[in-house]
């Protein structure tokens, strides 16, 4: 069987290249030599709960409990779960697929590796940004990050797995959960890493000896600051109560439109928080929408590490002034916040 080396791509054994493609990051999909495969009903779902254990084999019993609230009786090879597996060889069969699928008293196997199958793809991509992001790289994670959410075919409001009817309460359907909640989380560290990078070079722009070229890049990646916010804004519509895209979104408006779109943001954060849960938000949010206001948040994101979920900046007892010319007076288009 083919196995999945450390960068996600699949082969060992002498194996050729993939020949087969399963989709399961919007409408489930399944692509053998080049060619969709039809699927429909029980069979597309079976297809579906097995790609998230692809390469893996599964009991019988873990099949039925993914896929029925009350798993159906096996009366031998004509059980519900017996008759779709049989009907799941043949379509594979049928599209040139047939050793795709392996089947033995323990269970059943998909035999596709990490590389042919998004999600497997998805997962590694975050897991090789979140070891970048560990080591000080924020450029590199963040591209990596970008690459994983590039798995997905649907956008920020479409699921996983769609059109798959699971047990409500089994785990291919809290699968599906898991896999929605990755992709926040990914988005946010995507846009941590970018706004690491704003910054940088804003922090750098308002500095006393900033010459004239990093002024102007800084003034360049204020445009970057509000993609991010708008990105931010999408997110945040899907997934409202995620307290670090508030935090991201304060602080994008901050460096993208300055103090006062900052604050609007900050005031729909609160408004969202005490509508919905009837309670303020947490210290963090609190702390960065006040640094949003002293104008510090460029020199805290700036500093050595990318701060980290849980870290809560100091706000500043007092305001910060604006950075300063060389020469004497604040410098418009330096400092993010006005």
């Amino acid at each position: 069987m083919r196995q999945t080396g450390p960068e996600g791509q699949g082969a060992a054994d002498g194996d050729d290249p993939a020949r087969a493609e399963l989709r399961l990051l919007g409408r489930v999909r399944l692509v053998v030599a080049g060619t969709e495969v039809s699927l429909s009903g029980p069979v597309h779902d079976l297809l579906a709960v097995l790609g998230l254990r692809s390469g893996e084999r599964v009991s019988r019993d873990l099949l039925a409990a993914a896929l029925w609230p009350a798993p159906p009786p096996r009366a031998g090879s004509g059980g519900r779960l017996d008759t779709t597996v049989a009907e799941l060889a043949t379509v594979l069969r049928r599209a040139g697929g047939g050793d795709l699928l392996a089947l033995d008293a323990g269970g059943v196997a998909l035999r596709l590796a990490g590389r042919e199958v998004d999600a497997s793809r998805f997962a590694q991509l975050v897991a090789r940004a979140r070891e970048r992001l560990a080591a000080g790289d924020v450029a590199q994670a963040g591209d990596l990050f970008t690459a994983a959410l590039d798995q997905w075919d649907v956008d920020l409001d479409g699921e996983p797995l769609a059109g798959c009817a699971f047990n409500p309460r089994g785990w291919a359907a809290a699968e599906r959960t898991r896999l929605v909640q990755m992709r926040a989380a990914a988005v946010e560290d995507r846009w941590a890493c970018a706004l690491r990078t704003v910054a940088v070079a804003l922090a750098a722009a308002g500095g006393p000896a900033a010459d004239a070229a990093v002024v102007d890049a800084g003034a360049a990646v204020q445009a970057a600051a509000r993609q991010a916010a708008q990105e931010l804004e999408r997110a945040l519509r899907r997934h409202p109560l995620r307290e670090r895209l508030w935090e991201l979104l304060v602080t994008a408006a901050a460096f993208g439109r300055g103090r006062r779109v900052a604050a609007d943001a900050y005031a729909r954060a609160t408004a969202t928080f005490a509508d919905d849960l009837g309670v303020e938000p947490g210290g963090r949010l609190r702390a960065v929408g006040e640094l949003a206001q002293a104008c510090g948040l460029a020199e805290w994101w700036a500093g050595g590490d990318l701060p980290a979920a849980d870290a809560r900046p100091a706000a500043p007892n007092g305001p910060a002034e604006r950075p300063r010319r060389p020469g004497g007076g604040a410098e418009r288009g330096t400092c993010p916040c006005r």
